[in-house]
């Protein structure tokens, strides 16, 4: 079932991946300069409609798109003359008094949209916080004492639309701004579905392998030893609560991932398709298109933070490694003998780290090593190597028992046996040379709480 699972979960991002790139490609092929002899071009691109043509002083409506963009131009009171003028009120609704467009909101976007359906507007105006006109001019007549565009749109409260007697102006503009924006977006998205499938894969294989450690960690007599047997059987609890924080932020990446997918699939299916409303069609386009983006840029971030996370808990692990390891530290325990040990003292809090990296405890001695100073200073760790996947937690200097004369360090022994029945690669605890040997109470030895071996039946 996990097999299963495993490959849906590849296949689903393998899909994102394909269709992003070739939602790119498309966009690629789209792309234009911004010029002005361009403008034939891009209305004939952006044109679909085959509604009937509504003749106006600015030209017949209703067959092409001739702006993609705008912006604020000034705020005025406009003395351009009426008959260079198209009313939204009085031909939104097609020769209809009320529609449900000229019920909704107004907005600088919906004014634009409506607009930009004319050859001849090059202009548009907002007044009175609701009316939009479209004009192939403004003049500026304000003389002082008019006030200001300070009414807010009755659409969008966070936008301004006019004054009483001044106008909010825009300019109109053909850049071929949508095909550029949809290859600026897809772009992002084809990114952000290559570090979405990278991320994802490696954290549920991760999640999946400390979830094994820890349906594996059985030490039977080792909990009972208080409180020593606590800071080695509390080691599951934690590697969960590790791979539960990984699991959920993958799950997030793969909601947005998902969004990203549906969104592309949408502007691919809105690029072919005929719409018998120019405007909505162009308008359904360049929405998928900002929604794409945001999302591409959100999915982005999220495999960023999902990265920062998985580093964050895999410390030193699969990093560099300590030279002359063995000049620095010992394995703990009758080696010898070929048993295995866990050393049972403090944790350092913050200093456990879980990671798919290879066997190779130096890694976690270099930073035990960079450790050597103050009261949370790293005399040993606990090293555990399971199926690709190494776990290593810095041990105090605190925690030493004193069982009759002199400090001793407390261990768990494990046999080879024992280690060999859990699927373990390695198990052991490794302390400071100088540790063991300079301590201030004299040189340490260890002192076995419980010996773990295979239970017989």
């Amino acid at each position: 079932m996990k097999q299963q699972q495993a490959m849906h979960i590849a296949t689903v991002l393998l899909a994102t991946f394909l269709l992003l790139s070739s939602l790119a490609d498309a966009a690629r092929v789209k792309k234009k300069a911004c010029s002005s002899p361009e403008k034939k071009k891009a209305t004939a691109l952006l044109s679909t409609g085959r509604r009937e043509p509504a003749k106006t002083a600015l030209g017949t409506s209703g067959v092409a798109i001739f702006a993609d963009g705008f912006s604020r131009a000034a705020c005025d009171v406009d003395k351009s003359p009426a008959t260079q003028r198209v009313n939204f009120k009085d031909h939104a609704c097609g020769g209809v008094k009320t529609c449900a467009l000229t019920e909704t909101g107004m907005t600088p976007t919906i004014c634009f949209d409506f607009c930009r359906q004319y050859e001849d507007a090059h202009f548009f105006g907002l007044v009175h916080g609701r009316d939009c006109y479209c004009t192939r001019y403004f003049d500026k007549g304000a003389t002082g004492g008019q006030g200001e565009c300070d009414l807010p749109c009755e659409g969008d409260s966070k936008e301004l639309c006019g004054g009483m007697e001044k106008s909010s102006l825009f300019e109109m503009h053909l850049c071929l701004e949508g095909a550029q924006e949809m290859n600026a977006a897809s772009e992002i998205a084809l990114q952000a579905g290559a570090d979405c499938v990278a991320q994802v894969e490696a954290s549920k294989t991760e999640v999946e392998k400390v979830r094994q450690l820890a349906g594996i960690w059985n030490l039977p007599g080792v909990c009972s030893k208080k409180p020593e047997g606590d800071r080695v059987c509390n080691l599951p609890a934690s590697w969960l609560e590790k791979a539960s924080e990984v699991a959920a932020a993958a799950a997030e990446v793969e909601h947005i991932a998902g969004i990203v997918v549906d969104t592309s699939s949408k502007l691919t299916a809105a690029e072919d398709e005929k719409d018998e409303n120019s405007v909505e069609h162009v308008r359904r386009v360049e929405d998928l298109t900002a929604t794409l983006k945001k999302s591409a840029i959100k999915a982005k971030a999220l495999a960023s933070l999902l990265k920062s996370k998985r580093a964050q808990q895999a410390g030193p692990l699969g990093g560099k490694t300590l030279e002359a390891f063995e000049d620095h530290f010992e394995a703990l325990g009758n080696v010898a003998e070929n048993w295995h040990s866990l050393c049972a003292l403090e944790p350092i809090v913050g200093e456990s780290w879980l990671a798919a990296a290879e066997d190779k405890p130096a890694s976690c001695a270099e930073r035990c090593l960079g450790l050597s100073t103050g009261v949370e200073a790293c005399v040993a760790f606990n090293w555990q190597y399971h199926d690709g996947l190494a776990a290593c937690q810095l041990l105090s200097g605190n925690g030493l028992i004193q069982p009759t004369i002199g400090k001793k360090v407390p261990i768990f022994e494990v046999s080879q046996t024992k280690v060999d029945a859990m699927g373990l690669a390695s198990l052991d605890c490794y302390a400071k040379k100088m540790f063991m040997s300079s301590h201030p109470k004299g040189p340490l030895k260890t002192e076995v709480l419980h010996q773990v071996i295979v239970e017989a039946f």
